[in-house]
């Protein structure tokens, strides 16, 4: 009986190769690689639940040639409209389950007595077994259930993506599952009414693609007559079962061959596994090989550079080999790949030294490019920890530290764990074993930090599979954190003073740029990005801003300046203001490297880690020295935000309304596709697709909304293409390539998709060398667009719909032919003299050949103008749903959909908060380090205080508090801590010397007044009549003798300190009657 099977399979294949060849070769290699299909069913536990109470199935009416009633398919897409079931490139929404094996779309199937295929002039039919089938007289029952259950649509997701690979990303949205349980033939004997068959047929669809899965557990007969005790068979065929598709039109379908002469079918199989036939419905022919697309796939399609992280490759069907080699073209890297079966082949990346776009190519003949496949290196900053390394701020020499992972995510039951030490010598990196544990087969264990480990700078810890018998030579490994390695407080100070004593260049980027707002800062995303090591939606809450403690959150600079030098913002305190050094050591601050810096010399991240952020820890975090601290930040100078200019942005949304990046609004209702924004060179070009608005039942109207946006710029392969798609919402596509991922990076790119609960999805690209980045809101109705442009070297330098970027709105309506527009034209005249000229040639477009306008310009299609608009005759309800927003009210107008004004109302909100957002706000200027002094700043913000202290020996001249005040100045004069006059309690030689001669100069002075105020009554005397002689009261010397040579004189002058400090002798009071005496 197996040979038969296999025999019969084979056989079909065969005679539909005559159509499909390839398809042929590729089953009988899937028959090969199987090892023989076996004489088994798929067993009832494999397939859909049926039955289960939990889903509440339906069955349908105990009757012979019963059915169901009408099903309608309920579910509604984002755009807000019914989407039916996609099959055979037509929407069918109403089906109906058929006692007799076979599920039929919008009418019923009355006939009994299956058919071959196709039919001609009919309806769709999916049949898993259609025969003539009695569930009142022989038994059974027939269940079904219609569901967008979370769990189903998990299970139907998971076999689309295990059994067609190419579809790795595929997430239903819809499952109709139908099973006919222990059944049987109409008419049966009594000695043959025990023999039933059990079947089933699942429909899986995301509105875009769709799959049919056949599932058999047992089948006992295909006919009234056939019969299956002794093998032998007697089947007529005129009422015998068959299973296929069948689109109704007389040319699309597909028969399992065999079914209809063959009990076999739930031994068969396209896909290896006995029982279980899958296709794919949704294309003009079904497609039920899933190696068909013949193009090699990968995924992941990015991985970081560290390597150890397993591929799953796929979309072609591999050849009959254990492993093969790839290789990253670019870089000459070989390593090993498995084959696992015929479908899908896996390998475990290399270890890199660079990030970047590179080729993966697999090394077996023949070699096309359809074995090539764009594989993209991303930093390691950005990776999620595979180990986690718990309390990671207790992580010192000496201690006992905890780390976990997740076991699932190993292949081999046998782990090993190993703690690295790294050697950065150049662009050349290593890690060393520091210490290993084999065999550990937990998922967390705890490791002691030993004395070995100063040797580094900076450790990792890995976590790898350790299979003797598969002698890997690259092996899955996850990786912790990298992390520094910290000795404690001596050790950092020394770390810390060997780093201060190197030579240090000086850094060509500018301190003072930084945002001064946290608000600005994740606004400006043309310039600056979320900080990977310190943001607020970090996955690893306990490794969040562990070097910057006191922040909320951290941004970097996108690009780096021509030495590779770059910087960090931190925000945190008060509104979420900058931290400056003066008030947080912890602040941002310029860094040697960018973090996304490579090539000689450099190793992305790594380089940056140890030349950066190890110098910044061990001189002021880890140091306890504040003096360390303070010329670390003489070579990495805090950042501050004086001199930032925020970014220019613009909008394009709704009925084409749009704001130049200079300021200028105007409205545009081209229709095809025009030049959005580009540069001179042409190295950034953004092109947008504008099709004629629909209104609320579908009718065109003279107006037009964007529907498609694609954009190349210089030093990325890709062109990037994003357009509103009725059943998804959105696709994006690189190269033409669709692509489902929640986020992609490539080297100067970065994609964020995020999809809103309002029917929406918001799309962030951002191209960081050119700092500039665009938002894309996609509506079921309208795609809106917002760019930032934060670019220097494109200031003056780009044309297009959006202006010419130079500051001046007064010339921003410049036509492809250089000329200028007045901005005070007439919409009309916008529209044709400046809007048209930017219309893109179709040997110019970037957009994908399959896209077919509805329309063209010359399809009498006549555009309305804005300022044409009468207030007085509006819509009703155009004020309640739109207020004072004009766009709004236009767009009501113009095209009579509510949810196009709204969308435009709301976006027109969001780029007015946008602007808001990124405003220069009110702020007293940066503090000035202080020198031999600390201070404390509560911050720079009207309101704010500042705090000076000078060191001890040290004096404060001007204010000890300054106040913020709103006018952006402080209310004064920043103090200075100069040194004071030394006062140690011990007399000094010149203290003597000072008030020796101060008591001596009033001793003369008292000497010099008794002298004349005698000699004064000595000439009145004189000259009166009745003078006598007197004799003399004292005698005088003719030469005197020096005051300092009086021995009791110096005696006094030695004990003036006695008592207390030094005080220089002064007079007591003296009368000043008694000058007039004597003077």
């Amino acid at each position: 009986m197996c040979s038969d099977v296999l025999k019969t399979t084979a056989t079909a294949f065969r005679q539909f190769s005559q159509v499909y060849n390839s398809i042929l070769i590729s089953v009988l290699l899937l028959l090969t690689f199987s090892q023989g299909l076996g004489c088994m069913s798929l067993p009832l536990s494999e397939f859909f639940p049926f039955n289960s109470t939990t889903y509440g199935f339906n069955t349908t009416e105990i009757s012979d040639d019963g059915s169901s009633p009408a099903i309608r398919i309920t579910n509604v897409g984002k755009d807000g409209k019914q989407h039916g079931f996609p099959l055979f490139q037509n929407h069918y929404e109403t089906l109906y389950v058929n006692t007799n094996g076979i599920i039929s779309f919008t009418y019923k199937e009355s006939s009994y007595t299956p058919v071959d295929f196709p039919r001609n002039n009919s309806f769709p039919v999916i049949a898993p077994f259609w025969a003539d089938i009695d569930i009142e007289r022989v038994g059974g029952t027939v269940y079904y259930l219609e569901s967008s259950d979370k769990n189903l649509l998990d299970l139907a997701s998971a076999e689309v993506r295990k059994y067609f690979p190419y579809r790795r990303n595929y997430n239903a949205k819809w499952i109709f599952i139908a099973t006919w349980y222990n059944v049987g033939h109409y008419q049966a004997s009594d000695h043959r009414k025990n023999l039933r068959n059990t079947f089933q047929a699942v429909l899986i669809t995301d509105w875009e693609q769709s799959f049919a899965i056949f599932n058999y557990n047992k089948i006992q007969w295909v006919s009234r007559k056939n019969q299956t005790s002794s093998g032998s068979r007697e089947v007529q065929i005129s009422d015998a079962a068959m299973a296929g598709l069948d689109a109704g039109n007389g040319a699309a379908h597909y028969q399992i061959e065999g079914t209809r002469s063959a009990l076999n079918i739930s031994q068969s199989s396209n896909i290896g596994t006995p029982g279980k036939w899958f296709f794919r419905i949704d294309l003009t022919d079904v497609q039920f090989e899933p190696c068909m697309d013949e193009k090699l796939s990968v995924t992941p399609r990015f991985g970081h550079m560290l390597g150890g992280q397993p591929l799953t490759l796929y979309g072609l069907c591999f050849p009959q080999v254990e492993s093969f080699t790839a290789v990253f073209k670019e870089l000459n890297i070989t390593f090993p790949c498995m084959v696992k079966d015929i479908l899908i082949a896996s390998c475990v990346t290399p270890m890199l030294y660079t990030t970047g776009d590179f080729t993966l190519n697999l090394n077996f003949s023949p070699k096309t490019s359809a074995f090539e496949e764009k594989f993209s290196v991303v930093n390691f900053a950005m990776a999620v920890p595979r180990v986690i390394r718990e309390q990671p701020r207790q992580w010192t020499i000496g201690s006992e530290v905890f780390i976990s992972w997740n076991a699932s995510e190993l292949p081999s039951s046998k782990f090993r764990v190993d703690l690295l030490g790294l050697e950065l010598n150049g662009s050349f990196f290593k890690w060393h074993l520091v210490k290993n544990f084999h065999s550990i087969s937990q998922h967390s264990m705890t490791l002691a930090l030993e004395d070995n480990l100063l040797n580094y700078s900076t450790a990792i810890i890995r976590v790898l599979e350790d299979d003797n018998q598969r002698q890997l030579s690259f092996p899955v490994t996850l990786w912790s954190d990298i992390f520094p390695v910290n000795g404690g407080e001596k050790n950092s100070q020394e770390r810390c003073e060997k780093w201060l004593a190197e030579d240090h260049p000086n850094l060509d980027i500018n301190p003072n740029m930084c945002p001064c707002a946290l608000r600005q800062a994740s606004r400006d995303t043309s310039r600056y990005q979320k900080d990977p090591l310190c943001n607020t939606n970090s996955p690893n809450k306990a490794l969040n801003c562990i070097y910057h403690p006191k922040a909320t959150e951290c941004v970097i600079l996108n690009s780096k300046s021509t030495t590779n030098a770059g910087q960090s913002c931190c925000y945190g305190g008060r509104n979420n203001s900058l931290l400056e050094w003066q008030s947080h050591s912890d602040c941002g601050y310029v860094y040697r490297y960018n973090n996304q810096a490579q090539g000689d010399g450099i190793v992305p991240h790594l380089t940056h880690f140890e030349s950066d952020i190890i110098p910044f820890l061990h001189c002021c975090m880890y140091s306890g020295k504040q003096k360390l601290c303070q010329k670390f930040f003489r070579w990495r100078p805090a950042t501050k935000c004086n001199a930032y200019n925020p970014p220019s942005p613009a909008q394009a949304a709704g009925d084409p309304h749009l704001v130049t990046l200079d300021g200028k609004k105007y409205t545009f209702n081209g229709l095809g596709e025009f030049i959005l924004l580009q540069d001179k060179s042409k190295s950034v070009v953004i092109q947008v697709r504008a099709d004629q608005a629909l209104d609320i039942d579908g009718k065109l109207q003279n107006a037009t909304v964007f529907t498609g946006i694609a954009m190349k710029m210089k030093g990325i392969s890709e062109i990037i293409e994003i357009e509103i798609n009725e059943q998804t919402n959105y696709r994006l596509l690189l190269d033409e390539k669709e692509y489902k991922y929640e986020k992609l990076e490539f080297q100067g790119l970065t994609i964020n998709i995020h999809e809103n609960h309002e029917n929406s999805t918001d799309i962030m690209v951002v191209f960081s060398s050119h700092e500039l980045s665009i938002e894309i809101e996609v509506t079921p109705d309208v795609m809106n667009i917002l760019v930032l442009m934060g670019s220097k070297a494109l200031r003056n330098n780009v044309e297009g719909l959006l202006g010419n970027y130079n500051g001046n709105i007064s010339d921003d309506f410049r036509a492809r032919d250089g000329t200028i527009i007045p901005t005070s034209s007439s919409m009309e005249d916008i529209h044709y003299k400046f809007g048209n000229t930017w219309r893109v040639a179709a040997k110019d477009s970037l957009f994908s050949k399959s896209y077919k306008p509805a329309t063209t310009e010359e399809d009498n299609y006549q555009p309305v103008f804005i300022d044409k608009l009468d207030e007085n005759n509006l819509r009703n309800g155009t004020i309640k749903l739109c207020g004072d927003v004009a766009p709004c009210r236009f767009d009501f107008q113009v095209i009579g959909k509510p949810s196009v004004a709204l969308a435009i109302k709301n976006f027109v909100a969001k780029f007015s908060a946008l602007k808001k957002d990124i405003e220069i706000e009110i702020r007293c200027p940066s503090i000035e380090f202080l020198e031999n002094g600390n201070m404390t700043i509560s911050g720079h913000l009207p309101g704010d205080y500042a705090l000076f202290q000078c060191d001890p020996g040290y004096t404060h001249f001007h204010a000890h508090q300054l106040l913020c005040l709103s006018n952006g100045t402080w209310n004064g004069t920043v103090a200075k801590c100069l040194k004071s006059v030394a006062n140690t309690g011990q007399p000094e030689v010149w203290y003597y010397w000072a008030g020796g001669t101060g008591a001596l100069l009033a001793l003369i002075l008292i000497f010099l007044i008794i002298f004349f105020k005698f000699r004064r009554l000595s000439v009145r005397q004189t000259f009166r009549k009745d003078d006598v002689p007197l004799p003399p009261i004292v005698r005088f010397h003719k030469t005197p003798q020096p005051i300092f040579t009086n021995s009791l004189f110096l005696q006094s002058l030695q004990r003036l300190h006695e008592g207390g400090d030094f005080r220089i002798p002064r007079p007591t009071f003296i009368d000043p009657k008694i000058y007039e005496d004597y003077f």
